[in-house]
Order: C-alpha cells, then sequence, then structure tokens
C-alpha cells in the first residue's frame, strides 16, 4: 500500500514537472523569437500572462495557437508596450 501511494506521488510529481517545462517552453520560445524586436517582452511578463492564462483557460497549451494567445495575454496585461512595440 505505501509503495504503490510512493509510486503514484512520483508519478503525480513527473506529470507537474512536465507540465512545467512545458510553460518553460513556451515562455523562452516566445521571448526569443519576439524578443529582439519587442525588448519589453520579458520573461517576467510572460510568466505572468500564462499564469493569468492557466486561470481562465485552463488547457491553453494544447491549443495550436498557443503562443499566440500567451502573446494575446501579454499585450493585454502590457497595453503601454504592446501598443509602442506592436507586439501583435
Amino acid at each position: 500500500m505505501i509503495s504503490e501511494r510512493a509510486t503514484e506521488k512520483r508519478h503525480d510529481d513527473r506529470l507537474a514537472e512536465i507540465e512545467e517545462n512545458r510553460h518553460t517552453l513556451h515562455i523562452h520560445r516566445l521571448v526569443y523569437y519576439r524578443g529582439e524586436f519587442c525588448p519589453h517582452l520579458t520573461i517576467g511578463r510572460v510568466k505572468k500572462a500564462a499564469k493569468a492564462l492557466d486561470k481562465i483557460s485552463p488547457g491553453w497549451m494544447d491549443n495550436k495557437d498557443c503562443e499566440e494567445l500567451l502573446l494575446q495575454k501579454v499585450a493585454e496585461l502590457n497595453p503601454k508596450w504592446a501598443a509602442k512595440e506592436r507586439w501583435l
């Protein structure tokens, strides 16, 4: 019984780690490809947008346009920089 619970916990921990890695991949990809032209598009701003999307739309990363959704949320949260640097 204890061994079974330990196995389940390791499995759950691994799934959480995979999900975190997916977040990190999308965040870094977005900043890498757009950051050169948009200096105010930072990892911190993109992480904040990803957390906001997690709350309002938990399956957003499964969408084929997930990076565009992420960029739209970043722009929504930072309208001043989005307009100035034309993030969208």
